[in-house]
């Protein structure tokens, strides 16, 4: 199941049973065999649905509709960023088939040119020791100070964010959970310790439950209603702010949205960059935060 054509067939599995409502093996096999360049067997078919399983996919067969379907309650409760992680996979697969049109001299696909900027080593070795539940010394470099900065953790979680890639860690002095960004590490070694931190479990869910991208504040969550105007409505609908949000009152010129999370400089600054096309109305605290920024920044425009 390592080569891409294996998860190029399991993807088109999972993307028709996503469009289609309990197809039979006939209907799979048939999609299947349409979207690959080589066909393949039932007995093909029923393998890679076990290696969908042991993805944490459970395709389940279902005797009333007579088809299958993605058993979402014997899932991973990981199943978006799985399903995420194969489409991901199947992108760029058809992207390396095409890849004259990345040419030097045939530049017909353009990426930004800071994605994903950081040593790959570094997730490579990352990701072993998550698998060995070991702990690391890792060397780190902020960008507000060039100093050399050492921290022996055991890293718990790696999480994506705006093209970013970083570690969640705890740090083996104190137990407290530390965020390092994979592109500010300078070095990584093994660390041998004897702290009994590694069989904490972390709670990944629960400890970003009420935050906003990446910057985590101990703090009780606060209600937040913001109101969206003119083009910006759709893009909040289809690009929900949090996972909390929920459109609270709607009209043909605004909606109103509420959210509930802890207010960091992440969401600060997500709030200005939609303009003027978004308001806080409550609570009173964080809509002044945003006009005192907002003041601060028309400062910077006096001539």
């Amino acid at each position: 199941m390592s080569n891409y054509i294996n998860l190029k067939r399991l993807n088109s599995i999972l993307s028709f049973l996503k469009l289609n409502t309990f197809p039979s093996i006939v209907e799979l096999l048939d999609k299947i065999n349409i979207n690959n360049d080589k066909s393949i067997s039932e007995r093909t078919l029923k393998r890679d649905l076990d290696d969908l399983e042991g993805l944490g996919l459970k395709i389940s067969y279902s005797k009333a509709k007579n088809g299958y379907f993605i058993n979402q309650d014997k899932s991973s409760n990981h199943l978006s960023s799985l399903l995420y992680l194969l489409e991901a996979q199947d992108k760029i697969g058809i992207l390396l088939e095409n890849k004259d049109l990345l040419s030097q001299n045939n530049k017909k696909v353009r990426f930004e040119d800071d994605l994903y900027q950081f040593n790959s080593e570094f997730l490579k070795q990352i990701l072993h020791h998550l698998h060995h539940n070991s702990a690391i010394s890792i060397g780190y470099k902020k960008f507000e100070n060039k100093e050399n900065k050492i921290f022996e953790v055991f890293p718990q979680v790696i999480k994506q964010h705006q093209n970013r890639f970083y570690v969640i860690t705890t740090r083996i002095e104190d137990g407290r959970i530390i965020t390092l960004a994979l592109d500010r590490i300078t070095e990584i070694k093994t660390f041998e310790t004897t702290s009994k931190l590694k069989k904490l479990k972390f709670d990944y869910d629960t400890y970003f439950k009420n935050t906003f991208g990446i910057t985590h504040i101990e703090e009780p969550p606060q209600k937040i209603i913001l109101r969206v105007f003119d083009t910006e409505i759709d893009y909040i609908k289809t690009l929900p702010l949090h996972d909390s949000q929920k459109i609270v009152s709607e009209n043909e010129k605004f909606i109103d949205i509420e959210i509930k999370i802890v207010p960091n400089y992440e969401f600060e600054n997500k709030i200005l960059s939609i303009g003027e096309k978004i308001k806080v109305l409550e609570p009173l605290s964080f809509k002044n935060l945003i006009i005192n920024r907002l003041k601060l920044n028309l400062e910077n425009y006096k001539l």
